[in-house]
């Protein structure tokens, strides 16, 4: 298979699987709106949002750590390799402790919800595990088996709502238990897509040493940095939820949710574009049209989708989540700076430099926080995503500099 070809077959399963993937969860986001109501779906967000970072900081292999790891083993040593996940991912789940402390402490959200956060958190190991072991399966190219890895979750999750919503039996206690058995069924999924060909047991949970050893080269910059890129949208939520706003914390939950599907096309265009044309030489040329390409599109997507917003959020998510409307239109102003952040961040990727990839996320974080306490209690939802705009600003602004000097 050409290269041209073997690229061409990989982004077309990157792009279908998540493409699907992202219809199936932006549909069973609509149902669970419109059945919970504007407070309870403050509340599932604020639950999942913890859950997420959770399950985030669990994933010490990620799936790009995977598929090297995969690359450098024979598919003989995967009963081994799987073991080594599997260890991996149930250690990393302990790294998720604190925020279930948070979360069971924080007055205001945690003190009556604090039972829903504890049940979510199950599921925490489950999505540590899956993530690489997906990986795994996507290095054998199988277009049907590589999709249903992806969307399996998300299409059992979208069957349990429809299943709920038949028996009148939508609401926070039995979504939160749907999500965990959702999570629970794609690692079976995973694991059975793996079709190891010496049967898993307690001997494989033993790898050799060699792994532990290859792995440190491939944990480090890039985990914390896809940490603070996942953080970077979300944090507004949790401090709005925070000071007690829940039915604004359903409005930006709502314009986060449509933000981070639509956040889908700079990343898959970054990652299948920028980082397979720089690799034919430093062609600034090359570079620059992509870049302006990536913006030039990215931009327009954004500026239709914030002038449809006004009748499309009401129509899919109902007339009480109109005012998710003007949060909505300010994130796709971050829509923009990430397709900016993501063309020069492949810069710094193959430049190899490793603090410039933490930086600008981090420091973007830490301006959404800080702006966050500024805006979110006066102007609510509008606010936080105010600060999240200021956020992104702060990453590319960072992210810039860093790559004029690469």
């Amino acid at each position: 298979m050409t290269i041209f070809k073997q690229l061409s077959t990989e982004t077309l399963q990157l792009v279908a699987g998540n493409f699907l993937s992202l219809s199936l969860g932006l549909i069973s986001s609509i149902l669970i709106t419109r059945a919970l109501g504007e407070e309870a779906r403050g509340v599932y967000a604020w639950v999942f949002t913890l859950q997420g970072f959770a399950c985030q900081l669990g994933a010490l292999v990620t799936y790009q750590a995977a598929r090297q790891l995969a690359a450098h083993h024979s598919q003989d040593q995967w009963p081994q390799l799987a073991g080594f996940i599997i260890i991996l991912g149930l250690a990393g789940s302990l790294l998720g402790l604190p925020l279930l402390l948070y979360g069971l402490t924080e007055p205001t959200v945690g003190a009556p919800y604090g039972w829903l956060l504890l049940i979510a958190f199950i599921g925490v190991p489950f999505s540590a595990i899956s993530v690489p072991l997906v990986a795994l399966v996507h290095t054998r190219k199988h277009f049907a088996i590589n999709t249903l890895t992806v969307i399996s979750q998300r299409l059992f999750l979208l069957v349990g709502v429809l299943v709920l919503l038949a028996v009148g039996a939508v609401n926070l206690h039995g979504l939160t238990l749907l999500n965990i058995l959702s999570a629970g069924v794609a690692l079976g999924v995973v694991y059975a897509a793996l079709r190891l060909k010496t049967p898993f047991n307690l001997s494989t949970l033993t790898p050799p040493r060699a792994m532990f050893t290859e792995l440190k080269s491939l944990i480090g910059a890039t985990w914390l940095a896809g940490l603070a890129l996942f953080a970077l949208p979300k944090i507004a939520i949790l401090q709005l939820a925070a000071s007690g706003q829940l039915a604004a914390t359903g409005h930006l939950s709502v314009a986060s949710t449509l933000f981070e599907a639509a956040l889908a096309m700079p990343l898959i265009a970054s990652s299948v574009l920028i980082t397979h044309l720089t690799k034919r030489g430093a062609n600034q040329a090359i570079r620059r049209k992509i870049t302006l390409a990536m913006l030039g599109g990215t931009s327009l997507a954004a500026g239709v989708a914030a002038g449809l917003a006004p009748w499309v959020i009401p129509l899919l998510f109902g007339a009480p989540f109109t005012d998710a409307v003007a949060p909505f239109q300010l994130l796709m102003v971050c829509l923009v700076m990430a397709a900016l952040h993501q063309a020069w961040f492949s810069r710094l990727v193959t430049a190899r430099a490793s603090a410039a990839l933490i930086l600008p996320p981090l420091m973007g974080c830490i301006a959404v926080f800080a702006l966050g306490l500024a805006l979110t209690h006066p102007y609510g939802a509008v606010g936080a995503a105010l600060s999240t705009v200021g956020g992104y600003v702060v990453m590319v602004v960072i992210t810039y500099t860093l790559k004029k000097q690469h």
